[in-house]
């Protein structure tokens, strides 16, 4: 059996576990088991790309790992990985959408670890839709069904996400109706000369980060608003001789100075109808890749 095949059947194994133990309040086992889950999905994610991807910087690890093992001078089990948080940052630049729930899943993280080593237990029950969230971007990234993934646990998982969906729907249709009354309570009086040059100020204070931050068009009262998110990049071949550098934004959070909207999260984004992506026109290579000077 190939490593990420190892990784993903061990990950859809914790990841039933970890749910199996929440509805009786089992949340030391939950925090380890959704951990381990989503860990050995990105370690498989990687290593299905190359398995020196997830080995250490140890070099019976890295033997192993380019199936060198007969030149190892330890066994296989004892290959050591990259840590959890590692993975999150390699995988979040394959994923974008992932790397936008890292907020949300470092607690988790760190959850576990406090579980492991000291016995901590803490209330995980908000980590469920993240981990959930993002376990379902790695399967589908991964390419395994979801009745692979998560057998009898199908439906809890579907109607877990499918709940959060509709209350991602409320928060945002409050948020907005909200935002627009306080749009119309700040500006209403004045006319439209006067108006344009206040928010004309707004907008020119926005010095959004390179490839992490946006602007957009609030959907609540229609001058820019700052949208956070990741890049997602790769080449695309053009000819034999030629590829094109393509670089996506993927936001995951927006918040307006003007009407002082605030979405959070990939659901309360295309709730308020906010695109679930867009191209960069202007990304630069060089930004991305270090360059290698040897060559």
């Amino acid at each position: 059996m190939n490593l990420d095949e190892q990784l993903i059947q061990s990950s859809s194994r914790f990841a039933r576990s970890g749910l199996e133990a929440l509805p009786v309040g089992d949340h030391a086992t939950f925090a380890l088991h959704a951990s381990i889950a989503l860990e050995h999905s990105m370690k498989a994610l990687l290593a299905k790309r190359h398995p020196a991807l997830i080995a250490a910087p140890d070099f019976d690890s890295l033997l192993h790992a380019t199936g060198h093992a007969a030149d190892a001078r330890t066994p296989r089990h004892l290959m050591k990985t990259i840590t959890v948080r590692d993975c999150l940052t390699r995988v979040g630049r394959l994923l974008p959408a992932l790397q936008n729930l890292e907020p949300q899943l470092l607690p988790l993280f760190d959850s576990r670890n406090a579980i492991a080593h000291l016995g901590e237990t803490t209330i995980t029950w908000t980590f469920r839709v993240p981990f959930l969230k993002a376990a379902e971007y790695l399967r589908e990234e991964l390419e395994v069904s979801r009745e692979e993934y998560w057998g009898d646990f199908v439906a809890t998982v579907m109607s877990a996400l499918e709940e959060r969906v509709e209350e991602a729907k409320l928060t945002a249709e409050n948020a907005l109706a909200r935002a627009r009354a306080d749009f119309t309570r700040r500006y209403g009086h004045l006319d439209d000369e006067a108006r344009g040059a206040v928010l004309h100020a707004i907008e020119a204070g926005y010095d959004p980060a390179k490839y992490e931050e946006d602007l957009v068009a609030c959907p609540a009262c229609g001058t820019d608003a700052l949208v956070s998110g990741a890049a997602e990049v790769h080449w695309e071949q053009d000819d034999e001789d030629s590829a094109s550098f393509i670089a996506t934004f993927v936001p995951g959070g927006l918040r307006c100075r003007a009407c002082d909207l605030e979405l959070d999260g990939e659901d309360e984004l295309r709730a308020a109808g906010v695109e679930r992506s867009w191209d960069i026109n202007d990304a630069d290579p060089a930004d991305f890749y270090e360059p290698d000077w040897d060559m």
